[in-house]
């Protein structure tokens, strides 16, 4: 900026368009900037842009200034010239140099910035009530950011303009006809009436027309309500209802059972018959072979959880239990392998437990996992044919694998179908039943029914083999040790894992890792029971001639 000598006030230009962009000064303020110009003269040089077309000197700041000194017919005012771009440029600089040198409250900056981006302003003079109804109508929501949190643009629009028309207000009194929205009804009246009982003021309340007719929740196809909220008023009217649904779980059950059943057709007859056991099996006998919660998959760091574990440690440890249990048991005709549920860890890869959602440490995706299961079960079985003249497979929904026991079920007929010494139970029961002579054995996971209430369950779903029983028995998983409580009639008793703890199991709980075999006469009830640990596992897995599991490396 370069500061220049006087120059008459006739000589510099004015642009309505810039003299409107700072507010007015109040009169206070007019007549003090007066006195001092007519006691002192203009002591700051009027601060003026050389346009471009040289058109003129164009007054940028001192508006005020050059209008008092022209109205005390001064002959001369000090001047300085400062170079722009162009006219934006001009305004931005104006906004900035009045904002930092006069005390504007905070809606008057929120003006001035308002003014400034208007693009209305060149060469024109705007009266902010004007500027305000075009930044109504603009579409860009630029000037009600400016203003959020202060007044709104209408109210401001009255501020400074005080004489502009307004909506007249509707007058007091009882209303003739009350304004009622469209799709709404007349729902009561609210009357205000003053010490003499006259009606000063009365508004109508109004609702949703058909509001208190009956709710008819429209539930899309494939889903199915899970629940429904009513807001009612006190005489039990309807206000207002939200209903919630969800994808249909039946229908998608189903779907993921077919898909499960044409999976497993892909294994039909895959295992040939296997050779007849030893002969002399004793008919009377039966030995059951509970699986405790085998949670393959499972992925345990032995320095967080104790030991490590893993889908191929299970798998390995988990088959050669099996053995050594068959191994030691009775030569019992009948035998039954009951997988007591959590099989699988996890049953997809979410790596969720289905119910709470936790969050689970899983070795691998879950198409691993299955198929390491296949395997490690079509050994099982195999094993038990190899001890037994018939073999009878049931498959528990746990809490960890509620889905996977059905694809279990499925996928072992399917393998089985040429062998007619294995039966493969259905697998959809949470509580499942056998009856071998006078012994009743139930069956179930243990996340459903407690203790306690199981020999009622099973009085109730077995009326008829609870009376032709003398010895009633349940097998339960899920908590991971060993219980055995007896109740009037029936005994529950929990079994063990062979899975390790996995970092949540670690931090609380310490129980010992075996399976047994029980072996029941059909008359005189259990006879003789066998329990392979770990330890001994890890013996024969680890010693000079381990059991080998190569012909169970694949299922295909």
């Amino acid at each position: 900026m370069s500061a220049q000598g006087g120059i008459s006030p006739l000589a510099l230009h004015v642009d309505p368009g810039l003299r409107d962009l700072i507010p007015p000064l109040t009169p206070d303020e007019d007549a003090a900037l007066r006195l001092a110009i007519g006691r002192d003269g203009i002591t700051a040089p009027i601060v003026v842009w050389q346009q471009p077309d040289a058109s003129g000197l164009t007054i940028v700041d001192g508006h005020n200034r050059h209008r008092i000194a022209h109205e005390l017919g001064l002959p001369r005012v000090p001047f300085a010239t400062r170079e722009f771009v162009d006219r934006a440029a001009v305004v931005e600089w104006m906004v900035a140099h009045q904002s930092a040198r006069r005390s504007l409250t905070r809606d008057q900056l929120l003006v001035v910035r308002m003014r400034a981006r208007m693009p209305l302003l060149e060469g024109t003079s705007v009266s902010d009530a004007l500027l305000v109804d075009r930044a109504l109508e603009a579409k860009d929501g630029t000037i009600e950011k400016l203003l959020a949190g202060t007044l709104t643009l209408r109210m401001y629009a009255r501020t400074i303009r005080p004489d502009a028309p307004r909506t007249p207000r509707a007058p007091r009194g009882v209303s003739a006809s009350p304004c009622i929205p469209e799709g709404h009804e007349l729902a009561g009246l609210s009357t205000l009436t003053g010490p003499d009982g006259a009606t000063n003021g009365q508004w109508a309340k109004t609702r949703i027309h058909g509001a208190d007719d009956a709710p008819n929740p429209i539930t899309p196809e494939g889903h199915h309500t899970t629940s429904t909220a009513t807001m009612v008023r006190g005489d039990g009217t309807t206000v207002v209802q939200w209903v919630t649904s969800k994808p249909e779980e039946v229908r998608r059950e189903e779907a993921i059972k077919a898909a499960w059943a044409r999976h497993a057709s892909t294994y039909a007859g895959l295992a040939d018959p296997i050779p007849a056991p030893p002969p002399h099996l004793d008919v009377d006998l039966l030995t059951v072979y509970p699986l405790g919660d085998p949670h393959i998959g499972m992925l345990a760091w032995g320095p967080e959880a104790g030991d490590n574990f893993d889908t191929a440690i299970a798998c390995r440890e988990l088959l050669a239990t099996v053995q050594l249990l068959v191994d030691g048991a009775p030569a019992s005709a009948e035998a039954i392998v009951c997988n007591l549920g959590d099989f699988l860890h996890a049953q997809d890869d979410s790596k969720r437990t289905p119910g709470h959602g936790n969050q689970l440490d899983v070795d691998g995706r879950f198409a691993k996992v299955l198929d390491a299961g296949h395997t490690l079960l079509r050994g099982i079985v195999d094993t038990a044919l190899r001890k037994h003249a018939h073999v009878r497979v049931r498959n528990l929904p746990g809490n960890h694998d509620p889905r996977v026991a059905a694809e279990l079920a499925m996928w072992l007929r399917a393998v089985y179908e040429r062998e007619p010494r294995v039966v493969i139970e259905d697998a959809y029961a949470a509580h499942q039943y056998d009856q071998f002579g006078d012994v009743l054995l139930g069956w179930h996971h243990g996340d459903r029914s407690s203790a306690l209430e199981l020999p009622a369950i099973m009085a109730t779903d077995r009326a008829a083999w609870w009376g032709t029983s003398t010895e009633r028995v349940w097998h339960v998983g899920h908590v991971h040790h060993l219980t055995r409580k007896e109740s009037p009639g029936c005994v529950v008793e929990t079994h063990r894992t062979m899975a390790a703890k996995d970092a949540w199991h670690a931090g609380k709980y310490r129980s010992g890792r075996s399976l047994q075999a029980i072996t029941y006469h059909r008359v005189d009830g259990e006879v003789s029971r066998n329990t392979v640990g770990l330890a001994r596992v890890h013996r024969v897995l680890h010693g000079p001639k381990p059991i080998s599991v190569d012909a169970f490396a694949s299922s295909r």
